[in-house]
């Protein structure tokens, strides 16, 4: 439909010791989104309007997905892999809310089948 898309090599966050190495693709949509799949350090410079931003993972650190947004520096950052982050008594959320205050950039929750438009 005339958008375009580029992938960005992003390796998978390490798993674990003797863990096979997964495969991992992020992709730039539109020169404008950036979902980066289930890495926060792509290969190379990635900037975009829009990032989906993974929060929370076996493989990943709090601060290695505040790091990141930090990096892209996008206008809004949407939590991905966020689902034990909805637990009432998880910091998660809170965690960014925090890191994310002076940054510019709009840390915004997106509750499952919402549709929103930037």
């Amino acid at each position: 439909g005339g958008v375009a898309m580029r992938g960005i090599a992003c390796d998978h966050g390490f798993i674990a010791d003797n863990f096979p190495k997964v495969e991992n693709v992020g992709f730039l949509i539109a020169g404008k989104f950036f979902h980066p799949g289930d890495c926060v350090a792509p290969l190379e410079e990635v900037y975009a309007e829009i990032l989906a931003a993974p929060i929370l993972a076996p493989w990943m650190a709090s601060r290695d997905g505040i790091d990141f947004v930090k990096r892209v520096k996008p206008k809004v950052a949407l939590p991905i892999h966020d689902a034990l982050a909805k637990w009432p008594e998880m910091p998660w959320y809170k965690i960014f809310d925090v890191s994310m205050q002076n940054t510019g950039i709009a840390f915004i929750r997106m509750p499952i089948g919402e549709a929103k438009e930037f």
